[in-house]
């Protein structure tokens, strides 16, 4: 289990901000971020929706990945989003290994994370839904373990059957950063 170091930043609206972080093993050992496919951290919105900050987006850069260092950085505009409050969480997941997958007919159908979850999916098809039908459908009921279709044409009605997807491998690991943060207003 991943553990970020307690940490306490304050972020004022409207400034850049870089939250340097460093993630450990529940044993204190440094958390190897090497094959570390996806980073996301997530701030809270003063509209109650969620930013989220991601690594392939160069919003979140490794800094020294066998020690476990990463940096979150926050433009003007997204510290500007944030919710104005004292001691706020947030949170930081990391997805590692590759991809869940499979070809059917001329669609490749891929999770939307790395890890053995996405063996789970299991996509059935009528033959008269489109593949975005049913992958909109799987993608409804199932918020935290999404599908998409990687290729081929989504308005295309794949043939009767049914499909799982495989060759997942490692995992999601999320770890919540406690209090850790306050958004102050700008000073005028």
């Amino acid at each position: 289990m991943a553990i970020c170091k307690p940490e306490f930043f304050t972020i004022v609206k409207g400034e850049d901000r870089t939250l340097p972080l460093r993630v450990t093993n529940s044993d204190g050992t440094s958390y190897n971020l090497s094959t570390t496919t996806e980073i996301r951290a997530r701030f809270r919105k003063a509209d109650g929706s969620s930013l989220e900050q991601r690594l392939t987006l160069a919003e979140i850069t490794i800094i020294d990945a066998i020690n476990g260092r990463l940096a979150v950085t926050l433009s003007e505009d997204d510290s500007n989003t944030l919710l104005v409050a004292e001691r706020q969480d947030f949170s930081v997941i990391f997805d590692k290994g590759p991809l869940a997958s499979i070809i059917y007919g001329a669609h490749t159908y891929s999770a939307d994370h790395p890890g053995a979850d996405g063996n789970t999916i299991v996509l059935v098809f009528d033959g008269i839904k489109t593949a975005a039908v049913v992958v909109a459908a799987w993608n409804a009921s199932h918020v935290d373990l999404q599908v998409k279709i990687t290729a081929g044409v989504p308005t295309a009605v794949p043939a009767v059957g049914t499909i799982q997807l495989v060759g997942g491998i490692g995992g999601r690991r999320k770890v919540n950063y406690s209090r850790a943060i306050t958004v102050q207003k700008q000073a005028t």
